[in-house]
């Protein structure tokens, strides 16, 4: 997918978010302002109920906002139906989920292909093939989820995120179900492939750790992006370090046991800064994860 690299591929301007539930309406997103350059890599970070995940889902065109303008890849959001936002994550978007979203009933190379296949391409299984080479499952093609570890399911999920192609990718705490050790691979799998496809990548993280890897962090807070730091304003900075810690190389595939006990290995990270204090509340969006496949590609 051809990116236009003098333009924002997000663009989002004075967007509001309001849900309804039984205590009534919410305030989710206020007024938020903000441009993704392609290639760049974001982490959003903040408290639990700050808007993270609900931000991530406005912009892959999985929640709608109630006022505000929202672009992605030159397209206005707001002009598409279902079945255009449908398309348009196909051919544009990449998500990766938290809990995986997997089809259990498919094997690892089905899982990849669906989203090709319903985009109508004749080479679905051929690139879900190479997309898994890339992330070093090419020998667990005809493995059901239920037969991978976490690790692997993850990887499975960021191979199925890139098989159309997307010059964007949402990430939704990728990490948040592996132990360190595996979520490191998977981590350095999915920068690696952001890089190697210029593709931006958005990520949302409760890490400290993970969001210095980025190019840049965007903290938010009661539903606003709270104010980048001024360079001599004797603030903390929110921004990473401009030449970050190497990514690295993915590391070795991790054990084929069972997705209850994912690989382990000694974990050689510094112990995890937590960022945030819990899980938000999810966006409407959230309450539909067997969407997860037809919402990237339909």
């Amino acid at each position: 997918m051809s990116t236009d690299f003098h333009r924002p591929i997000v663009s989002l301007t004075d967007l509001a978010v309001t849900l309804t539930g039984a205590a009534g309406p919410v305030e989710v997103l206020r007024g938020i302002d903000l441009d993704l350059a392609p290639g760049e890599t974001v982490s959003v970070v903040g408290p639990s109920g700050a808007g993270k995940t609900t931000l991530l889902m406005v912009i892959g065109g999985l929640e709608r906002p109630i006022a505000g303008r929202v672009e992605v890849a030159g397209e206005d959001l707001a002009a598409l139906d279902e079945d255009g936002l449908a398309r348009f994550r196909g051919a544009h978007v990449g998500i990766v989920f938290q809990a995986f979203h997997l089809i259990p009933t498919m094997t690892a190379i089905e899982n990849v292909a669906a989203p090709r296949e319903l985009a109508g391409a004749p080479d679905a299984f051929e690139r879900a093939r190479e997309e898994l080479a890339a992330v070093g499952l090419d020998h667990r093609l005809g493995h059901y989820p239920g037969e991978l570890s976490g690790g692997e399911q993850q990887r499975v999920a960021i191979a199925r995120a890139l098989v159309n192609g997307p010059n964007l990718l949402l990430a939704d705490e990728p990490t948040g179900n592996l132990d360190a050790a595996t979520g490191d691979q998977v981590i350095g799998h999915l920068f690696d492939r952001s890089r190697e496809r210029q593709a931006a990548l958005l990520l949302i993280t409760h890490e400290a750790r993970l969001a210095t890897l980025c190019d840049r962090t965007i903290r938010m807070a009661d539903g606003r992006v709270e104010p980048e730091p001024r360079a001599g304003s004797g603030e903390p900075r929110v921004e990473g370090d401009p030449s970050p810690p190497e990514r690295g190389a993915a590391g070795a595939a991790d054990s084929g046991s069972p997705p209850a006990e994912p690989a382990g290995g000694a974990d050689l990270r510094p112990a995890a800064t937590s960022v945030d204090d819990g899980n938000e509340p999810r966006g409407t969006a959230e309450h539909h994860p067997a969407s997860a496949i037809p919402a990237t590609a339909r």
